[in-house]
């Protein structure tokens, strides 16, 4: 950002050297110097934008991919669909944020949620293996076109004894630098200078049980899958 202070600096100094310059000359040459020099001066920026935005570009960001065009209600659907048929196949790996598994044996689980009230989709096994598995999906935090779902905090767990704890993360700040096309390229682009968050890095909770445990909770919505 120093780097771009420094450049706007210079720029707006040019500008008030060239109006000076113009003033102290002739009357009838004027309008003509002023319109010369600040249209060279224009595309001078211009051109000199395109290395300075490589360098404050971050590295992380060039390496990210693309997140395929889908429409938000589309892809809303398509996501919570998939959790609510127990179809997880369907979604990408990059959904998958957090991951763990714990042994259980008991024949019930008391389940607390610490945060906002969420779904809890629950998908019962064919078998009594004595694991739960907990995972944690995310629609994704889609900024500009690109994924930045590792920037989440995701929801963790904790057992002990007869309790499972879903733990929401707390209010999550995430600072991200969008560098832009200049505005006069955007209108032969037809790139929007609005509407960057198509996503907004929904988190939901998605357990496998053990066939026979029974799960218990206050003010908790399972949500059974293949059922």
């Amino acid at each position: 950002m120093i780097i771009l202070g420094t450049l706007l600096l210079v720029t707006a100094i040019l500008i008030i050297l060239v109006i000076v310059i113009s003033l102290n000359s002739k009357r009838k040459f004027v309008t003509v110097k002023i319109t010369h020099w600040l249209l060279i001066i224009y595309v001078g920026v211009l051109l000199l934008s395109f290395p300075f935005a490589s360098l404050l570009t971050n590295d992380s960001m060039t390496s990210r991919e693309k997140v395929g065009d889908l429409e938000e209600d589309q892809d809303w659907t398509r996501f919570y669909t998939a959790l609510g048929e127990g179809k997880l196949e369907q979604l990408k790996s990059w959904q998958l944020i957090n991951e763990k598994s714990y042994d259980y044996s008991n024949q019930s689980l008391k389940v607390e949620i610490t945060g906002p009230v969420s779904p809890v989709y629950v998908e019962r096994k064919d078998r009594d293996d004595g694991k739960i598995e907990a995972l944690v999906y995310t629609n994704g935090l889609i900024v500009s076109g690109y994924d930045f779902s590792d920037k989440l905090v995701p929801i963790n767990f904790r057992l002990e004894n007869d309790t499972f704890s879903v733990l929401h993360p707390e209010h999550q700040s995430i600072n991200l630098s969008i560098v832009r096309n200049e505005f006069t390229i955007n209108q032969f682009t037809g790139q929007q200078a609005i509407n960057d968050v198509s996503r907004v890095g929904n988190m939901e909770v998605y357990l496998k049980v053990p066939k026979s445990l029974q799960l218990n909770g206050t003010n908790v919505d399972f949500q059974y899958v293949k059922e």
